[in-house]
């Protein structure tokens, strides 16, 4: 079959872009690069500072060559500039250079797809790469779940199902499949049902145990089917998780545990859950219910004041919704006139607040027929009437069991029996009612046992058991579904369910300095190696068990000392998932920022950084901390950063040597810390010879770096420094040498610096720059004279 020419376009273009030679840029020239880039992400997200924010990212390009972290850099800046055809480019240039990168080939994929044009080519292009054997299986689940993910839109189910079970074949640690395939679960009845729920559960709970929520799914799934002491320990889990997250439980979740709790005969568990519900969600009428019920049975004369107050407010929201005024929940509870809203919500034929306030009316309702045995208030009723009808199960119900609270047999039989075909409680009412009429145990045992399967969790199982008592031990128990069910919950290892507390014990951290002794000017890097030490997959990134983004802490130690939380942020990339024993590394620049000014402040003092690897970082009051399954870990080196004082002449004559050397990298470091001493001397603000003979000295060997200097990126440096180390009154003519240089990234440079001021001298200063021979010059000029006051800060040039 002939391929149509839109598939066979769109892979001769992937084909290109993925053969694409990488930029040629040299080295020095990527201090200037990450210096644009960082700017364009602060304008970014200024108002108006989107076309500042596209030249300069334009800017940085040109100079990060080969270096896969600014590569990395440049391609999430694109993204956050929503340019996705400049990140495809890019990402061409970074899977020529690392072959290997996981996340790289799934974010190419994602961006190729995003621009084709029809499903047919989407499809196509995603079945490919499912297909190809060179690609890693982690990338072509990947592919195969955004082809499940395609089919599902076009309605093809069957294709779409298909699809998701190969995603997980290839990568069963992929959260957004397990999670795909829970959902599925779900949907699913019939009595292998429960099984597969509970299976796919645990799947995905192994992928990531810090997920409470489907926790407790799976101890919901083992109450349904009668594995109570079983549900009751996946409850306790439940919580332990939670509460190692930082979590309150969810207040259903704790009504469900309550129950069960009360069915393997622990009271004082149960009563805390349904206290903890009641605490975490004060609306939940379900949660009062249980509290008061399991107060009863303690003392049936218990008093049920903080459920009415509770079930009150209730009315009084919707109320309030009715009248449009605003709910203060610290209010006194006191009953509005609720035949008056009735009235007024028929009238108003609002289905979605007739049924909030029916609920809440019901609700309390309920409260005085089942649990304090009395009459409800006669205004609740008949405005629940209007609203639900005369003969609505919710009123037949609610009047049933005020019937049997007052001993009126024959009225609560015929409400119950009127609504017994659709309604459950009512059920539970006529079984009661037989019970009390003297009815044979064993057979109302069984009748008790076919309501527990009907209604098998929440404080409805709790009522059935309470009111059932005396026919036995109650058990919803399916023998061959809750050993499935058991079974399957089996295959979650409790320590796994520890990781929030114990990360350490499954993977390790480490961090070297690229170079432990370092000069003034001269980038300081760690290399971070993540080590999977466990026999299960670890997931990086979002649904994962470890961030994809690392905090890098940093201290400096000497004669002055600072703290520098989060100095850095090293992002994971080239894994998605860590197979067991294997490891990931990555690269993280720490001289950024905060770092970089307090360096640069005092090049004439020798320092030691001590630096720290923080995962699943959370930012406290008191700092970075690592959250839940993470891990803080020294770097092995300290980072020894020497003196260097041009106020001493054998600095002067070693930084001299440095500017004539053959290495522009050396050069470039020389122009940075000339720079640097020359900001520090000035700001001494000493007139003495050694200060004026330090400052004639660095300003020479700047200019003649500005002038001379082989390298564009070198002299745009220099000029650069001369511009930031100025006086104040010589700042405006250092400034307009950089806009008037030769070299383009000079002048980019220039209009960094610039940027800062406002408005009506940014436009001043860059009006000659609006028709620069040089495309990005011109665009990032005519961008920063239409920027409007304030604009983004930007980081001094000298870092």
């Amino acid at each position: 079959m002939q391929v149509r020419r839109p598939v066979r376009l769109a892979v001769a273009v992937a084909t290109v872009l993925a053969l694409a030679p990488a930029a040629r840029a040299a080295p020095e020239d990527a201090h200037l690069a990450e210096l644009f880039n960082r700017v364009a992400a602060g304008l970014a997200t200024t108002p108006g500072g989107a076309e500042a924010a596209m030249a300069l990212a334009d800017a940085g390009q040109r100079g990060i060559g080969n270096d896969l972290r600014l590569l990395r850099q440049a391609i999430d800046l694109r993204l956050s500039l929503g340019q996705r055809d400049a990140a495809i480019d890019l990402l061409a240039v970074y899977r020529k250079l690392d072959i290997e990168d996981e996340l790289a080939q799934v974010q190419f994929i994602d961006l190729l797809t995003g621009r084709m044009q029809s499903a047919e080519e989407r499809a196509g292009y995603l079945r490919r790469v499912v297909a190809a054997p060179t690609v890693s299986p982690t990338v072509r689940g990947h592919a195969s779940l955004l082809l499940r993910n395609l089919l599902s839109e076009v309605g093809d189910d069957n294709g779409a199902e298909a699809a998701l079970d190969e995603a997980l074949k290839l990568s069963p640690a992929n959260p957004r499949a397990l999670q795909l395939s829970l959902d599925r679960a779900l949907a699913g009845s019939g009595p292998e049902a429960a099984p597969k729920r509970a299976a796919a559960a645990v799947a995905l709970l192994q992928c990531n145990p810090m997920q409470p929520a489907t926790l407790a799914l799976l101890a919901e799934e083992l109450a349904r089917c009668g594995a109570i002491e079983e549900s009751a320990a996946a409850y306790r889990k439940t919580f332990d998780v939670a509460k190692s997250l930082g979590y309150a439980p969810a207040a259903h979740d704790a009504v469900n545990a309550a129950g069960v709790y009360h069915a393997i005969g622990k009271t004082a568990e149960a009563e805390a859950a349904a206290d903890v519900a009641t605490k975490v969600d004060p609306s939940l009428a379900r949660a009062w219910f249980m509290k008061v019920l399991l107060a009863q049975q303690a003392d049936p004369a218990a008093r049920v004041d903080g459920a009415r107050d509770a079930l009150v407010r209730n009315v009084m929201a919707v109320h309030a919704a009715v009248a449009h005024e605003k709910f203060d929940p610290a209010a006194a509870p006191r009953l509005p006139d609720v035949q008056k809203d009735a009235e007024t919500i028929k009238a108003s034929a609002d289905a979605r607040i007739a049924e909030a306030y029916a609920e809440a009316l019901g609700d309390l309702a309920f409260l005085s027929a089942y649990f304090t045995k009395d009459a409800p208030d006669a205004a609740v009723m008949t405005a629940l009437k209007t609203l639900t009808g005369d003969n609505s199960a919710a009123v037949t119900r609610i009047e049933g069991y005020a019937a049997l609270a007052t001993g009126d047999v024959d009225a609560a039989t015929v409400k119950f029996k009127a609504i017994a075909e659709r309604d459950a409680l009512a059920r539970l009412g006529l079984a009661k009612l037989e019970l009390m009429a003297g009815a044979e145990k064993s057979k109302m045992f069984g009748v008790a046992g076919e309501l527990l399967r009907e209604m098998p969790v929440d404080v409805w199982a709790t009522m059935v058991r309470t009111q059932l008592a005396a026919t036995g031990v109650l058990a919803n128990a399916d023998t061959n579904t809750a050993r499935a069910v058991i079974e399957a919950s089996k295959k979650l290892d409790d320590a796994w369910l520890r990781f929030p507390q114990r990360g350490s014990a499954y993977y390790l951290l480490s961090a070297r300095a690229a170079r432990a002794g370092v000069r003034p000017g001269e980038p300081i890097l760690l290399t971070i190696t993540l080590q999977n030490t466990s026999d299960r997959p670890l997931v990086i990134g979002p649904g994962g068990v470890i961030d994809q983004n690392f905090a890098v802490d940093a201290s400096v130690r000497g004669t002055s000392e600072q703290q520098f939380p989060a100095a850095a942020i090293a992002r994971l990339t080239r894994r998605i998932v860590v197979p067991p024993k294997q490891s990931v590394v990555t690269t993280a620049r720490i001289d950024l920022a905060e770092t970089a000014a307090f360096l640069n402040a005092s090049p004439a003092t020798g320092l030691s950084m001590f630096t720290s690897i923080v995962t699943n970082a959370r930012a406290v009051q008191a700092g970075i901390v690592p959250g839940p399954g993470g891990v803080r870990q020294p770097a092995a080196d300290v980072i020894d950063r020497r003196a260097e004082s041009i106020l001493r002449p054998d600095t002067r004559a070693a930084l001299a040597t440095d500017m004539n050397a053959a290495d522009a990298l050396v050069r470039a470091r020389a122009v940075r810390s000339t720079g640097a001493n020359l900001q520090a001397v000035r700001a001494a603000r000493l007139n003495d010879d050694a200060h004026q003979q330090a400052t004639a000295f660095a300003e020479a060997l700047l200019k003649k770096a500005a002038a001379d200097d082989a390298s564009p990126g070198v002299r745009a440096a220099a000029l650069g420094q001369l511009a930031e180390s100025a006086p104040d009154a010589d700042k405006p003519a250092a400034v307009a040498a950089l806009l008037q240089s030769r070299d383009a990234d000079a002048r980019v440079l220039g209009c960094v610096m610039i940027a800062r001021r406002p408005q009506a001298e940014r436009a001043a200063a860059l009006t000659p720059l609006a028709g620069d021979a040089d495309e990005i010059v011109k665009r990032l000029a005519t961008a920063l004279i239409a920027l409007p006051d304030a604009p983004a800060a930007t980081q001094p040039a000298g870092e």
